[in-house]
């Protein structure tokens, strides 16, 4: 629910707030989404290998926290605000892989009842992402950008006391390193290496033809190293991996067209659309509700014993 909250109310705090034009805030918010999504494979490979799928779950939403809190003290000092987004981004990416992760490890992997606890799951994103696209506007409009991103980090800190209450459930459950004691080393390590990773996005957001350049490279390390990988397995290994190629393709073009929602489509609804519906004023940035609205609806077969294998 905080990240989209953050999605939905970026625009007005970017014009309201600081001397962003519009064209400013759509390419910080690229820089900014570009990294939230780009360090994802970081915070899964830190579940995986260095802390463990549990650990890093929980780092990942202290920082995330910590980041909203930040992004609302900007107001009183905006020389924090790209600390801050920098401090979203890495929180995002040692959290976002890992709930999916340790959700996978609950149960065997054939068991029919996998598909219908990540239904489930994905339908719990769309109604998070519903209450906070329609409620955050309202807030910000009401109480001010502040109070709504202070909520943010409010809200996960609510988050990380309920898993703290019920981490029980999931107790023999996760990645090879949460079921061996935390290595002091790993910790240093993945602490330090975040706060080098706030810094560097930070100031990558503030250098967007840099970081334009930086990720020109890294698609092009990645695409190389990944048809390598592919090119070592035998056929049917092979053509897995070539058609998950195609696919992750798919998934850019996607998030291309997801990524204008709180930009482009946000404008589009402020300027061009009437505000009212039966006589109802709206804030125009709340119709971005409507797309967990029109993706929320259940599947059908989820199953209703869903409980965990482990």
């Amino acid at each position: 629910m905080a990240i989209t909250a953050s999605r939905a109310s970026w625009r007005s705090f970017s014009l309201n707030n600081w001397v962003f034009s519009q064209e400013q805030a759509f390419i910080t918010f690229g820089a900014f989404a570009a990294l939230v999504y780009g360090l994802i494979s970081i915070g899964g490979y830190v579940g995986d290998h260095l802390l463990g799928t549990k650990r890093t779950l929980v780092l990942g939403a202290i920082v995330l926290a910590i980041g909203y809190f930040m992004t609302g003290m900007s107001l009183l000092n905006p020389d924090l605000i790209f600390i801050a987004l920098g401090t979203i981004a890495v929180g995002n990416g040692l959290f976002k892989a890992n709930p999916a992760s340790l959700l996978s490890k609950c149960y065997q992997p054939k068991d029919p009842r996998l598909d219908g606890a990540f239904t489930l799951f994905y339908m719990s994103i769309n109604i998070g992402s519903l209450l906070s696209l329609s409620l955050a506007p309202v807030i910000a409009d009401k109480f001010g950008y502040a109070v709504t991103y202070n909520l943010c980090g409010a809200g996960l800190i609510v988050a990380l006391l309920v898993y703290f209450a019920c981490r029980g459930m999931v107790k023999n459950i996760g990645s090879e390193p949460d079921h061996k004691p935390l290595r002091f080393r790993n910790l240093l390590l993945v602490l330090l290496g975040t706060v080098v990773m706030i810094f560097l996005c930070a100031w990558l957001m503030h250098n967007v033809k840099i970081a334009n350049l930086v990720l020109i490279v890294l698609s092009i390390v990645v695409t190389i190293f990944f048809f390598r990988e592919a090119f070592r397995l035998d056929k049917t290994g092979r053509n897995k991996m070539f058609v998950a190629f195609i696919l992750m393709i798919e998934a850019v073009l996607f998030y291309i067209l997801y990524a204008q929602m709180p930009t482009s489509l946000n404008f589009f609804a402020i300027n061009n659309v009437h505000h009212e519906i039966l006589g109802f004023a709206i804030n125009p940035v709340s119709f971005q509700a409507l797309k967990p609205i029109l993706g929320g609806r259940r599947q059908s077969g989820t199953g209703s014993d869903l409980h965990p294998a482990g």
